[in-house]
């Protein structure tokens, strides 16, 4: 778990620190009090962007001259301990504070993530610890874009597999070098049946993985009894659907390697990927009443994906030693006193560090646990809740 955290100017927490942090943090405050960014804070130890997505660039207070930010974490693991920083340098020669590593003072304008003190990737972040999140923007989750969808399932996959992430990554360069190359007024079909025989391969790579995790939390979906909807998942995508129904592996791959062949002309004029991974979906509907997700009420949607979270967790937990960590952004605020105190039993359970939010502290009443840590959050400065 994370033991300690520290934030410096980074949105509207100008120098905060976080020590002796136990298993369960709930953060306690007004609206704009600053709770998601410590949160959100956290979540840039895990690969990407963060949980609202931002760029590096928008995390520096604004009245910052220069722009940098920094946080740190400790991370404890067993009797190991793991330092971890990241954060840009400001644009002009005077770091903000010496609270954040030397090591961060580069030359450049991107995120530095370092693990006691030397540099790594994002994909490395996975080696040391795993996070997930669910957070109001993902309320029109089961409505939105498929995209969205696409991406939540596959950081679902490189929680449980992190190969699946690099995986990605080459998929991704894949699909740009095949549309550089439709683009050239006389493509080299040569190179084209290389570029598509590898993004055929790394397609079914993909697809197996999110098959496996899929058909795992369904299993475990079925087996939970957690007083919320019971989700069922289903990938729609070519690749995955023909690998579920038994079709050997080597003729799913050629498949769409020929599909992507044949499409070029078409491809080219309308400057597209046509074919591939890049396209499935994942769809999560209510197994009990038979209905689409998409079709249930915004509370009902709420709670299937509170039933997903829960089956997710347990399976990352049971398949990994690695420090876990769950972040649950205003979660609690949209349940009744009875599905509340069914998500702090729950909860309990779950063998990994919990960092909550809400606008009161009375919506964790019930909730088991005589070491759980409650902390007024009041325009980025961060104080123990006193009187629980």
């Amino acid at each position: 778990m994370l033991t300690t955290l520290k934030l410096l100017a980074f949105r509207n927490h100008s120098n905060t620190v976080l020590s002796g942090v136990g298993r369960m943090v709930a953060l306690v405050g007004a609206n704009g009090a600053g709770k998601t960014n410590l949160l959100e804070a956290v979540s840039l130890f895990a690969p990407g962007r963060g949980l609202r997505g931002a760029t590096a660039e928008d995390f520096g207070r604004v009245e910052e001259a220069g722009g940098g930010w920094g946080i740190s974490a400790l991370l404890h693991s067993g009797h190991d301990y793991t330092e971890l920083h990241t954060g840009i340098r400001p644009t002009d020669n005077n770091s903000p504070s010496t609270t954040v590593s030397d090591s961060l003072k580069d030359t450049s304008k991107r995120r530095l993530i370092l693990a006691d003190g030397k540099a790594i990737s994002q994909a490395d972040l996975l080696d040391q610890l795993h996070i997930h999140w669910l957070t109001p923007a993902y309320d029109q989750l089961l409505v939105g874009a498929v995209g969205d969808r696409r991406r939540f399932l596959d950081r679902l996959v490189f929680g449980l597999f992190p190969q699946h992430l690099r995986g990605l990554n080459r998929y991704e360069h894949g699909l740009r070098e095949r549309m550089t190359l439709l683009r050239h007024p006389s493509p080299n079909p040569r190179w084209l049946d290389a570029v598509e025989a590898k993004l055929a391969e790394n397609a079914l790579a993909i697809a197996a993985a999110r098959l496996e995790v899929v058909t795992r939390l369904n299993h475990q979906l079925a087996a939970q009894r957690d007083g919320f909807l019971q989700a069922q998942l289903i990938l729609a995508g070519t690749v995955e659907q023909s690998l579920a129904a038994g079709q050997p592996a080597l003729a799913v791959e050629e498949a769409l390697r020929a599909a992507m062949s044949q499409a070029r002309p078409s491809d080219a004029a309308q400057g597209t990927n046509s074919h591939g991974v890049h396209r499935s979906d994942l769809l999560v509907n209510d197994a009990a009443g038979n209905r689409p997700g998409a079709r249930c009420s915004t509370g009902e949607q709420k709670a299937l994906l509170l039933s997903l979270t829960l089956a997710y967790m347990r399976l990352l937990t049971t398949d990994s030693a690695k420090p876990t960590l769950l972040l649950l952004d205003e979660v609690v605020a949209h349940l009744d006193a009875r599905r509340r105190r069914a998500l702090g039993e729950q909860l309990a359970d779950l063998p990994c560090q919990l960092w909550l939010t809400a606008t009161d502290a009375s919506f964790f009443d019930g909730w088991p646990g005589d070491t759980n840590q409650f902390f007024a959050v009041d325009h980025g400065t961060i104080a123990p809740l006193k009187g629980l």
